[in-house]
């Protein structure tokens, strides 16, 4: 009978370490995939030093129904946050924001999207407020060399607005119709 005993102890002990590894090893991967998570959540919410420079300020737009509309918007006012943009930006902040680049004057210029982690569109904005385009612009999966698409209009424009893919439709906001009311972020 204490034979017995012993065994079954014994044999339980087998169990009861199985059991203890198998737990040990759950708690592993639970840290590590929570790890990743928060990984994976913090490149949702990533920006740059650029873009966090850029003051939000309320930009009023008259929409294709005549109605004035106000939406905070981050503005680019230098060439280094011109030049950054959304690049690198996590996809939750792209999705949310919208950013007016302000130029001193009329320019020719095009926008590209490397870096960019998702579809946006852009309006392209004359220096009376006019939009005369609006164009939807796909993420740019080169990382060198020469640039996959570049967007702009050929006529001059001195403000753009981007946006997610969609915004303007959603806001009835179109070329031709609708208007920026220039210098309303001041």
């Amino acid at each position: 009978m204490k034979d017995t005993v012993q065994r079954a102890s014994r044999k339980g002990g087998k169990v009861d370490l199985k059991l203890i590894l198998l737990a040990a090893l759950a708690l592993v991967l639970l840290i590590i995939g929570g790890s990743a998570l928060r990984q994976r959540d913090a490149s949702l919410e990533r920006t740059t030093p650029q873009f966090e420079r850029m003051e939000v300020r309320q930009v009023k737009l008259l929409n294709d129904r005549g109605q004035q509309v106000s939406y905070a918007m981050r503005i680019a006012a230098d060439s280094a946050e011109q030049q950054a943009g959304f690049q690198n930006i996590g996809r939750a902040i792209l999705q949310r924001t919208l950013i007016l680049f302000v130029f001193p004057a009329e320019i020719v210029g095009r926008f590209h999207m490397r870096h960019v982690v998702a579809p946006l569109d852009i309006a392209f904005i004359a220096s009376d407020g006019a939009i005369i385009d609006i164009e939807r612009m796909e993420p740019d999966p080169t990382t060198s060399g020469p640039y996959r698409h570049l967007y702009g209009p050929d006529r001059p424009f001195q403000y753009a607005i981007e946006a997610r893919a969609g915004f303007f439709k959603a806001q009835h906001i179109s070329s031709g119709q609708a208007k920026l009311i220039v210098g309303s972020w001041r």
